[in-house]
């Protein structure tokens, strides 16, 4: 998600002035965009091992439970 979050802004790893000049662009904090870049790595790398697969319930499971 990292990834995809920084080719949409045009960041590359190692390039802090192209991160400064973008934040000045659009008037964000550069502590501020620092901040959620470690936010969304951190989800990235927790995402790979959290998978959750649930059961939803059919058409008929649910019509059947609203007339009990």
């Amino acid at each position: 998600m990292i990834c995809i979050v920084r080719k949409r802004l045009g960041i590359c790893d190692g390039i802090k002035a192209v991160l400064k000049t973008w934040c000045q662009e659009h008037r964000i904090p550069v502590s501020t965009m620092n901040y959620w870049m470690r936010k969304l790595k951190t989800l990235d790398e927790q995402s790979d091992t959290a998978m959750i697969f649930a059961k939803m319930p059919t058409e008929k499971e649910i019509s059947k439970n609203e007339t009990l």
